[in-house]
């Protein structure tokens, strides 16, 4: 989650305490998203990277977005840019179905936060 900094104060009114939680979250992961070039095989081939890393490399997105992106520019081999797509598409079903799997919960958790936070009169 990379927000610009204008998002905050807006993320913050609207999330509460979980939006203060998730900005802050933020802030750390935006410097985090720095040394991300480097274990996408940017810097370094992932050949050269941590066998954990090189495990779990396959899974991630970059992955197909690169390699589609590769397809589109040097030309199609059979279905490759299609079948990274398809790829790509099932990252974002499996993000929504998360997402709105935990709405509920995370409101709930949201609304007993804000309680709490108010009852303390600090903030």
């Amino acid at each position: 989650m990379n927000v610009c900094f204008k998002d905050y104060p807006a993320i913050c009114r609207r999330y509460g305490f979980n939006g203060y939680a998730a900005t802050g979250e933020s802030l750390w992961l935006s410097g985090m998203s720095a040394p991300s070039v480097l274990v996408r095989g940017g810097s370094f081939p992932v050949q050269m990277l941590p066998e954990g890393f090189q495990a779990v490399y396959p899974f991630l997105p970059f992955v197909h977005s690169e390699n589609a992106m590769r397809a589109a520019m040097f030309g199609l081999y059979g279905n490759d840019f299609w079948m990274e797509l398809g790829l790509l598409l099932s990252y974002v079903v499996v993000s929504l179905v998360i997402g709105l799997g935990l709405r509920r919960p995370a409101l709930t958790l949201t609304e007993w936060m804000e309680r709490k936070l108010e009852s303390t009169k600090v903030m």
